[in-house]
């Protein structure tokens, strides 16, 4: 099921992404550049804190920020922002080499 959610929360993003990509930059090279962002800020800061979670199990039943929704939200939104505005940035121009 969680698997089913992160698929659609990509799908929707593509028009997202569409709409704060940079100017000079492809739609697809704008989403697959949010995609990889997402994905690996996502991916860190979610394992990081499900494994706070599992190594103090009393801190995780007082506070919000270990709790399921707490790491919920704390991995995904953060992401999702920076993924769109790195997409947003101007494409790398690469120095022209004679």
């Amino acid at each position: 099921m969680e698997l089913f959610g992160l698929a659609l929360l990509l799908l929707i993003s593509f028009p997202i992404v569409g709409l704060f990509r940079h100017r000079e930059e492809s739609p697809l090279a704008a989403y697959l550049v949010f995609t990889v962002a997402f994905s690996t800020i996502a991916g860190g800061a979610f394992f990081t804190l499900v494994n706070a979670s599992q190594r103090w199990p009393e801190a995780a039943a007082s506070s919000f920020v270990l709790s399921p929704t707490g790491i919920i939200l704390l991995a995904f939104i953060p992401a999702y922002l920076v993924g769109l505005w790195i997409a947003s940035r101007p494409p790398y121009k690469s120095p022209h080499v004679e």
